[in-house]
């Protein structure tokens, strides 16, 4: 992919490597689909950001910096978001989760999959072209 870039700015590929390598929001290895932020900064670590990053790490089986081998997760941990009143703060895609504890993880991996679900059922709507599966699950869902 660098050398693509490269060709179409002309731009030596070094250049490209020392761009990506240097600003921490490239990356060389594909993010997951929800990529999963731990904050590490001052207030979440001392609040237990460490052991809530553990928990992540262990129930997704990958370390930071790592996809899950189906794509929809990746896990990186930052140094602040700037939410110190939350802390300890996890970002999965653009959702931003308060006050996390260990044992919050599971429940945020649920939310997080329950979309994942949500989005097929959307997406099984548009090719079908009927609106009842999606009104059932808007049903069921709404309720919860």
């Amino acid at each position: 992919m660098q050398e693509v870039v490269s060709d179409e700015l002309t731009v030596p590929v070094a250049k490209i490597y020392g761009v990506i390598t240097f600003y921490s929001f490239f990356t060389m290895t594909p993010k997951g689909k929800h990529p999963v932020s731990i904050c590490m900064g001052t207030a979440c670590y001392v609040r237990g950001a460490e052991k809530v990053l553990d928990e992540f790490k262990r129930e997704l089986g990958i370390q930071v910096g790592q996809t899950t081998k189906d794509g929809k997760f990746s896990l990186s941990s930052l140094r602040c978001v700037g939410a110190c009143g939350l802390a300890p703060v996890v970002l999965v895609g653009d959702k931003t989760y308060g006050r996390v504890a260990p044992d919050d993880v599971k429940n945020i991996l649920k939310d997080t999959n329950f979309n994942i679900i949500s989005d097929f059922v959307f997406k099984l709507k548009k090719s079908r072209g009927t609106l009842v599966p999606a009104q059932f699950f808007t049903l069921i869902s709404s309720s919860w």
